[in-house]
C-alpha cells in the first residue's frame, strides 16, 4: 500500500475503461454548464470494483462513481445521489406472503428435507417471512443501512432439499418479475411454480446467478413454490426470492432528481451478488436496471450510462436513448 502502488491502480481503472458512444459530445461534461449532477444507480455507492468468488481481492479503499464525482467537482457542483432501484436484499424482504389464500398467517411453510430430491417426510417443517436459506455476503446492504439476518444454516452437513409455499396477492394486475438468486460453490438447482404451474425449472441446470421470470398476475392470491436442492461441497449455498412488478421498480424520487439535474451519471451493472466465480450469468443487466435506464434517461436527456462489468451485456433496450 503505497503511493505508487495507488498511482499505478489508478491508471489502470482509467485505461481499463472504454468509451462505446458519445453522442453530441456530452463527454467529457462541460464544468461550465453542468451546475447540478446526480449519480444513480445500484452500482453508484459503494463501489462495486470485483466480483464474486476468486474474483474478490478487496483493495485498501474503494472508490465509488458518486465519491469519484463529488470529489472531482468539488464545491463547482451540486452532486446528488439515489440508488433508483432496490437491492436483492430488499426486494426478498419486501415481498409479502401468507400461508394460505385467505386468513393465514404472514410468511411461507417451509419444508427442509435431508435429502436432495424432496423424499420421504420432511425433516422440519415451520413457517419463514421470506425465502432465504443461506446467507450471501451483501455489503451494499451492510452500507446502505438495510435489513441484514444473522447467517442462518443449512442444517447438518449433507445434502438438503427444501420447499416453500405460500400466497402472493398484487395491489394490481401486471407483469411480476419472480426473481431467484442463489449462489455457493455446490451443486444446487431450484424448481419455481405458480398457481401450480412450472415456470422455471433450473433443477438439474443453472442458469444464471441470479435470473428473473416475468409472470403475468391478477389483483388475487397466487400460490406460490420455490422447491430448492444443494449437496455437499465448498463454501456456503444461499438462495433467495422475492417479486416486484414490472413498471414498479423504479423509485419515482430517483426519477424526478434526474430531471432536476443538468446531467445524471447512471452507474449500472453487475457486483459479487449478481456476477460470480462458478456461475453464469444473464447477457441482460440484473433484473430492474433495463427499466431504470429507459425511465431516467425520458426524464433528462444528458444521461451517461456507466456499466461495471466483467463481460459484455446487451444494450438493445436503451441504447438509441441514452446519448453516451
Amino acid at each position: 500500500y503505497s503511493q505508487t502502488g495507488r498511482e499505478a491502480a489508478l491508471q489502470g481503472a482509467r485505461e481499463a475503461m472504454v468509451l462505446l458512444k458519445n453522442e453530441g459530445n456530452l463527454l467529457p461534461l462541460d464544468r461550465q454548464r453542468v451546475h447540478t449532477i446526480a449519480v444513480i444507480g445500484p452500482d453508484a455507492y459503494p463501489a462495486e470494483p470485483i466480483g464474486g468468488g476468486s474474483a474478490e481481492i478487496p483493495p485498501y479503499h474503494m472508490v465509488s462513481f458518486l465519491e469519484g464525482v463529488s470529489d472531482h467537482l468539488g464545491t463547482d457542483a451540486r452532486v446528488y445521489h439515489a440508488r433508483g432501484i432496490p437491492s436483492l436484499n430488499m426486494i426478498a424482504h419486501e415481498t409479502r406472503f401468507s400461508t394460505g389464500p385467505t386468513g393465514g398467517q404472514r410468511g411461507l411453510t417451509t419444508e427442509v428435507y435431508h435429502n436432495e430430491d424432496l423424499s420421504g417426510t420432511p425433516a422440519t417443517t415451520r413457517v419463514d417471512p421470506i425465502v432465504r436459506a443461506g446467507q450471501p455476503l451483501d455489503v451494499a446492504a451492510l452500507s446502505l443501512g438495510e435489513p441484514v439476518d444473522e447467517p442462518e444454516l443449512y442444517g447438518p452437513p449433507g445434502p438438503l432439499s427444501f420447499r416453500w409455499t405460500g400466497y402472493y396477492t398484487p395491489e394490481r394486475a401486471g407483469t411480476f418479475d419472480v426473481v431467484v438468486q442463489q449462489g455457493g460453490f455446490t451443486t444446487s438447482g431450484y424448481r419455481l411454480y405458480v398457481d401450480d404451474k412450472l415456470v422455471a425449472d433450473r433443477w438439474t441446470w443453472q442458469q444464471a446467478i441470479v435470473e428473473g421470470t416475468p409472470v403475468p398476475l391478477d389483483a388475487r392470491p397466487h400460490k406460490i413454490v420455490l422447491e430448492h436442492r444443494t449437496s455437499v461441497g465448498f463454501g456456503s449455498p444461499f438462495i433467495r426470492m422475492g417479486i416486484v412488478r414490472e413498471g414498479d421498480w423504479t423509485d419515482s424520487a430517483a426519477v424526478a432528481l434526474a430531471g432536476r439535474v443538468d446531467a445524471v451519471v447512471l452507474a449500472v451493472g453487475f457486483s459479487p451478488q449478481t456476477e460470480s466465480e462458478g456461475w453464469d450469468r444473464t447477457f441482460g443487466l440484473p433484473p430492474g436496471q433495463d427499466e431504470l435506464i429507459q425511465r431516467v434517461a425520458a426524464a433528462n436527456h444528458n444521461t451517461v450510462v456507466v456499466i461495471t462489468s466483467g463481460g459484455g451485456t446487451d444494450m438493445v433496450p436503451w441504447l438509441d436513448r441514452v446519448p453516451a
